[in-house]
């Protein structure tokens, strides 16, 4: 073998080692390449959703977001003030709302009525007596009655920042219990899915509903809800008839 030759067969195994070093350096690279890929997607997929919940909860106000909160959160109003009856006991109204019932012989039924004002100051009374029972404390509370809904605004304190709470309800009859069912549901800046909103309901049955079906429950069975503008009327089945 001559030299030309020895030389030309180390020269190709110098070449040979150079490209396989070469390949193998490429297949590390596109490995590197694919888990920093896989570890992006994973941060993208962890942080994407955790920064979705924070926004929705500074609008809200019930969390405060540092940076977010204060920013994005802006407080719903109602639709009208309406203001409770100034010295008025929940008895008083309940005694002048059955002074002013109206029967109906024929029918068999009394028909009562109650005003926005008058269902406020209710409202108030039912959350006081209720106290610690409520799933979250109020600070204050109106209610407004439209012929589609009946509005329930209420001020909640969290985090030393007053909260807002904006919720429109249908109410209705079953077996005698005042009901409701949630239409729309505002907190801070955040609209609720009304599907989201049971503590909403059990805080509307504690503080109205249980106020006038037990005051009602007292002297019939409830029966007819029905809404006007600023009023809310019932009929009721009396316990004792002529």
């Amino acid at each position: 073998m001559t030299k030309i030759d020895i030389g030309d067969q180390e020269t190709r195994q110098v070449l040979k080692k150079e490209i396989i070093d070469e390949m193998q350096h490429d297949v590390r690279r596109r490995k590197v390449r694919n888990c920093l890929g896989c570890l992006f997607l994973v941060i993208l997929a962890v942080t994407v959703p955790v920064a979705i919940v924070a926004v929705q909860l500074a609008k809200t106000g019930l969390v405060e977001v540092p940076l977010l909160t204060s920013r994005l959160y802006h407080p719903i109003q109602p639709s009208r003030e309406v203001r409770p009856l100034f010295g008025a006991k929940a008895s008083d109204i309940l005694l002048a709302a059955a002074s002013k019932a109206k029967p109906t012989l024929t029918l068999g039924l009394i028909k009562m009525s109650f005003t926005e004002a008058e269902l406020t100051t209710l409202a108030k009374e039912g959350i006081a007596a209720s106290g610690a029972n409520l799933p979250i404390p109020l600070k204050s509370i109106q209610v407004a009655v439209d012929t589609d809904a009946v509005e329930i605004f209420a001020v909640t304190p969290q985090n030393g920042r007053d909260v807002t709470v904006r919720a429109r309800f249908l109410p209705w009859v079953d077996a005698g219990q005042m009901k409701i069912t949630p239409k729309e549901l505002i907190i801070g800046g955040l609209s609720v899915p009304p599907s989201l909103s049971g503590a909403l309901s059990l805080v509307l049955n504690k503080s109205l509903g249980n106020v006038l079906t037990t005051t009602i429950n007292q002297v019939g069975r409830l029966v007819v809800v029905e809404l006007d503008k600023g009023v809310l009327r019932l009929q009721i089945v009396p316990n004792f008839r002529p």
